[in-house]
C-alpha cells in the first residue's frame, strides 16, 4: 500500500516463485519499477497558462483511443425491460446491473488513464486489464440476454449480478489470458441457478483439449457448479484439478479464487477443518502473489468465517465476517445482506442477543431493499431471528418468526433445508410449550424435508432427535434409541466421533438405553463415552463425568 501502481506490480512480479516468471535482469526490474514521467508538467513549465493546459488534457484524452467509454458497454436495455414487464423484481433487477455498469466503466476508465494519461503502466498492462473487463461485459450481456429469454430467472439476476466478474479486480496484476467464450455463457448458467447446463457447456469445452488457462476456467466452473449441486465430493476433485492446471498456467488470481473456493467446500460444507486450515494457508500465499480485489479479500474472510462457525469457534467466526465486510464497503447489497445474516447466526451462539438482533434487522433490510421480501435469503434470515427469540424464551415471538418462513416457502416451494428448519424450530417451539402432538408433527415434517432433499447434512440431527425427545417421553423407547442412534452416526460423519456435538449425541443414546432397562448395553455405551471424551488435545471434561456418572449408575 501506498507504492505505485507499477512499482508495486514489478515487485510482485519479481517474487514469483516461478523463476521464468521473473525479470531476466536488474536493469529490467528497474525499467518496469520506475513510473514514466508525465508529459504535461513540462509543458506549464513552457509557459502554458493553466486553463489552456485543463483543454490540452481534456483533448488529448478524447484523441487517445480507448479512453472514452462511449459504446464501450453495450447492451439491450430496452429489450430487458420489456421482458420484465410490470414484474415487481423487475426495478431491482435494473438498478443492480445498471450498478454493475457504472462500477465497470469507472474500472475502465481508471484503466486506460493509468497507461495513457498518467503514464504509470506499460500498453501491455492495460491491454491485460482491457481483456480482464471485456470478460465481465460478456458475462454481463450474456446474462441479460438470458434474463431476456427467460423472465422467470429474474428472481435470481440480482444475486448473479453480484458474481459476474468484479471490474475492480482487473488491477495491472492481472493474467493476460484469454479464455473461450463459451465459459462466460456457462458462469451466466451457474449463476441463474442452472447447475446442469453450466457443467454440461464447461465438459464440452474440456473435451476440447484447451490451453491450460481456458482449463482451469473450465474446471472452476465445473466445480463451482457441483458445489452449487451439492455434488460435494466431485466438487473437491474438481476443484483440486482446477487449481493444479491454474498454477502451471501462471494464473495467479485464479489460483487465489480456487483456494478460496477450496476453504469454503472444506470448512463450512463439508467440515473437513485440517483440510481447510490448509487450503486458508494456501489462499493466502496465492494472495501474496497477486493481490485480490475487494469481492475476492471479502470472499476470503467470509469463508474463514463460516468455517469457524461450522467448527464451534463463533467468536473467531464473528471477528472475520466483520473483517469481511470491512474488506469491501462497497460490497453489493445481496452479498452484504448474506453476511450480516450469518453475523445474526454468530450472535445468537454467542448469548449476544441484543447484536443479534440488530445483525438481523440490519440483514433484512439490506436484502428485501436488494431482492424482495420472498427471497430465499431473507426467508432464512427471518428463520435466524427465530432461532434468536427462541434462545431469549420469548415463544410466542418465536413461533411468529417460524411461522412466516413456512408460510412463504410453502406458498413458493422453494427453499427447502430453510423450510426444514422452519419446522424443526417450531417443534422446538411446541415442546418447550408441552404440546407434544404439535411437536411431533413438526419435527416429522422436518425429517421427511432432509430426507428428501439433503439427507446427509448434519442439521437433520436437529429434528432426529426432537422426535426421539418425545418418543422417549411418550414411553416409545425403541423407537427413541433408533432416532438417537441415527442422529449419533450423522453428527460423527459430519464432525468427527470425539467431537462435542457427537459425544452429546451419543450420550443421549446411552440415556435412551438406561431408560429401557437395558444397563449392561448402557453401561458398555457409558464406557465407550468416557474414552471417546479423553481424546488427547481435544478432552471434554464434563462429558467424561457425565458418562463415569452414568456408567457407574449402571453397573
Amino acid at each position: 500500500p501506498g507504492l505505485p501502481a507499477p512499482t508495486r506490480a514489478a515487485l510482485l512480479r519479481a517474487l514469483s516463485a516461478d523463476p521464468a516468471r521473473r525479470f531476466p535482469s536488474m536493469e529490467a526490474l528497474l525499467a518496469a519499477a520506475t513510473p514514466r514521467r508525465r508529459w504535461w508538467p513540462y509543458l506549464a513549465g513552457a509557459g502554458v497558462t493553466a486553463a489552456a493546459l485543463g483543454a490540452l488534457v481534456v483533448t488529448s484524452l478524447d484523441r487517445r483511443p480507448g479512453c472514452s467509454d462511449r459504446g464501450a458497454f453495450a447492451w439491450d436495455r430496452a429489450g430487458l425491460v420489456s421482458a420484465l414487464g410490470a414484474s415487481p423484481t423487475g426495478p431491482r433487477v435494473l438498478a443492480a446491473l445498471e450498478g454493475y455498469e457504472g462500477t465497470w466503466r469507472a474500472a475502465r476508465r481508471d484503466s486506460c488513464e493509468a497507461t495513457r494519461v498518467r503514464g504509470e503502466l506499460p500498453e501491455r498492462v492495460l491491454a491485460a486489464r482491457l481483456t480482464c473487463l471485456d470478460r465481465g461485459h460478456r458475462q454481463f450481456v450474456e446474462l441479460t440476454r438470458l434474463v431476456t429469454t427467460e423472465p422467470s430467472l429474474a428472481t435470481t439476476a440480482i444475486e448473479a449480478v453480484e458474481g459476474l466478474s468484479d471490474p475492480r479486480a482487473c488491477s495491472p496484476e492481472v493474467s493476460p489470458a484469454t479464455v473461450d467464450p463459451r465459459l462466460e455463457r456457462a458462469r451466466t448458467l451457474l449463476l441463474a441457478g442452472q447447475e446442469v447446463a453450466a457443467i454440461e457447456l464447461a465438459s464440452a469445452v474440456l473435451a476440447g483439449t484447451p490451453d491450460l488457462a481456458t482449463t482451469a476456467e473450465a474446471l472452476t466452473l465445473r466445480g463451482q457448479a457441483e458445489v452449487s449441486s451439492e455434488r460435494f465430493e466431485a466438487a473437491e476433485a474438481t476443484l483440486s484439478a482446477a487449481v493444479a492446471a491454474a498454477e502451471k498456467a501462471h494464473a495467479d488470481q485464479l489460483v487465489g479464487e480456487i483456494w478460496v473456493e477450496l476453504l469454503q467446500l472444506s470448512g463450512s460444507q463439508m467440515h473437513r477443518f485440517d483440510a481447510a486450515a490448509a487450503h486458508q494457508q494456501a489462499a493466502e500465499a496465492a494472495f501474496a502473489r497477486a493481490e485480490p480485489g475487494p469481492s475476492l479479500r471479502m470472499a476470503f474472510a467470509s469463508a474463514v468465517g463460516a468455517t469457524a462457525l461450522a467448527r464451534g469457534d463463533a467468536a473467531a467466526a464473528r471477528k472475520h465476517l466483520e473483517q469481511a465486510l470491512a474488506a469491501d464497503p462497497s460490497s453489493r447489497p445481496f452479498t452484504r445482506g448474506g453476511i450480516l445474516g450469518v453475523l445474526c447466526t454468530t450472535a445468537v451462539q454467542l448469548g449476544d442477543l441484543t447484536a443479534g438482533r440488530a445483525a438481523c434487522r440490519q440483514a433484512i433490510e439490506t436484502l428485501v431493499a436488494a431482492v424482495g421480501p420472498d427471497h430465499p435469503a431473507v426467508v432464512g434470515t427471518y428463520n435466524t431471528w427465530g432461532a434468536l427469540e427462541l434462545a431469549s424464551n420469548d415463544n410466542d415471538a418465536a413461533l411468529a418468526r417460524f411461522g412466516a418462513v413456512i408460510e412463504t416457502l410453502e406458498r413458493t416451494g422453494v427453499g427447502d433445508r430453510t423450510l426444514a428448519l422452519a419446522y424443526s424450530n417450531t417443534g422446538l417451539v411446541w415442546t418447550r410449550r408441552g404440546d407434544l402432538a404439535q411437536a411431533r408433527r413438526a419435527f416429522a415434517r422436518a425429517v421427511d424435508l432432509f430426507a428428501q432433499h439433503h439427507p446427509e447434512h448434519v442439521q437433520r440431527t436437529i429434528p432426529l432427535q426432537g422426535l426421539a425427545t418425545i418418543e422417549l417421553a411418550e414411553g416409545n423407547v425403541a423407537a427413541a434409541i433408533a432416532a438417537y442412534q441415527e442422529a449419533s452416526e450423522l453428527s460423527a460423519r459430519a464432525y468427527g466421533p470425539d467431537d462435542p456435538r457427537t459425544l452429546s449425541a451419543r450420550y443421549n443414546v446411552v440415556l435412551a438405553h438406561e431408560r429401557s432397562g437395558d444397563l449392561d448395553r448402557a453401561a458398555t455405551l457409558a464406557r465407550e463415552l468416557a474414552v471417546a471424551a479423553q481424546r488427547p488435545g481435544r478432552e471434554t471434561w464434563p462429558m467424561v463425568a457425565r458418562a463415569l456418572e452414568l456408567e457407574a449408575r449402571t453397573i
